[in-house]
């Protein structure tokens, strides 16, 4: 879930601020259906270099291009420049008056409330005059009044998704492949506040940088990317089994890197690789028990490995450790290990 705070001027033209999930912020500014962005490490640190530009960004307004083969656009659903005070009363008159809304009495945040489901979108009420808006569920479309941000035509799908904060439950809606779940909780704008929005995004237009403008130049400007590759033997017939991995810079820029270990009965342990050169390799050997030795039954178990480096999970290594125990591995290599009794050991 990314979160953001923005503000919306009446011409369409939005700045604010992106927390990603975990770690990584970024200010947001949107001028003419083009989106802008100044991200910190590890906001870039996530990003692929072709939604934008490489970790050399970070602390620069950067402007992700709609370029065939890559929908830079398609990981940013919506277009914050439709979410005008016009276009969300267009789109609470269009939920509310049709009379196949569904109408539900419930509570948003502790406050009474009343929704109305329909098309696609959840509408949220004050129960109580003057009936303020207190929130908008729904997925952005070109034939809505909120637009998405999607440049490939999305196809439709079956997951669905409810208005969170909401009980009872919201009507489901279907998803776009390319697009995502928006709730909105609008708030009245302060004329200071869009003032400071004409102001960023006048500096973000005057100062962006491009990304690169093919996939040739995008593979230019990959930075470190690192790759693990097992050396040890398929079998394991020995107490304890060996194991060798070796980890390589396959990206055109020098990067620190530490590899990660989770074995059987060894807990997790980080061996600190030094910074590889482009095409640079390093390896890490060792030891572990064999779980399957003397039980005379087979064991199944899995050993993962994976690499921290500032390049992909940005300058906190705890961020990586987060991610890996919530299973969210990205770039790891697990291995899963039958062991057999008939040689009382474990084979790969």
């Amino acid at each position: 879930m990314t979160r953001a705070n923005l503000t919306v001027t009446s011409t369409g033209k939005a700045s604010g601020t992106l927390s990603k999930p975990v770690a990584g912020k970024a200010t947001l500014a949107w001028s003419g259906d083009q989106l802008y962005l100044k991200g910190d490490p590890a906001f870039w640190a996530q990003q692929d270099p072709h939604f934008g530009h490489d970790l050399t960004s970070a602390g620069h307004w950067v402007a992700p291009e709609k370029r065939s083969g890559y929908y830079m656009l398609n990981s940013f659903a919506v277009n914050a420049g439709s979410l005008t005070p016009a276009s969300l009363a267009a789109l609470v008159r269009q939920v509310t008056s049709d009379p196949e809304a569904v109408r539900e009495d419930g509570t948003f945040k502790g406050r009474k409330a009343v929704s109305y489901s329909s098309q696609g979108w959840t509408v949220v009420l004050g129960a109580e005059s003057p009936y303020p808006v207190l929130a908008i569920g729904g997925e952005p479309g070109r034939d809505s009044p909120v637009k998405s941000a999607v440049w490939q035509p999305a196809r439709r799908t079956g997951p669905v998704m409810e208005l969170a904060g909401y009980r009872p439950n919201a009507v489901p809606v279907t998803r776009d492949d390319f697009s995502s779940y928006l709730l909105l909780e609008p708030r009245p704008a302060t004329t200071e506040q869009a003032a400071a929005v004409r102001a960023t995004t006048a500096s973000a237009v005057a100062t962006a940088v491009p990304p690169a403008t093919s996939a040739v130049a995008v593979s230019k400007t990959m930075g470190p990317a690192f790759t693990i590759t097992p050396n040890h033997a398929s079998s394991c017939t020995t107490n304890p089994c060996s194991y060798s991995y070796t980890v390589t810079n396959s990206g055109d820029q020098a990067g620190a890197a530490t590899l990660y270990l989770s074995l059987p009965r060894v807990p997790e342990q980080p061996h600190p690789l030094g910074t590889l050169q482009p095409k640079q390799s390093k390896t890490v050997s060792g030891t572990r028990p064999n779980i399957a030795w003397g039980t005379g039954q087979t064991v199944n178990h899995t050993d993962y490995a994976w690499v921290y480096s500032a390049a992909e999970y940005g300058p906190d290594p705890k961020v990586g450790s987060r991610l890996h125990a919530r299973n969210l591995r990205p770039g790891d290599l697990a291995r899963a290990h039958p062991c057999s009794p008939l040689w009382q050991g474990c084979s790969t």
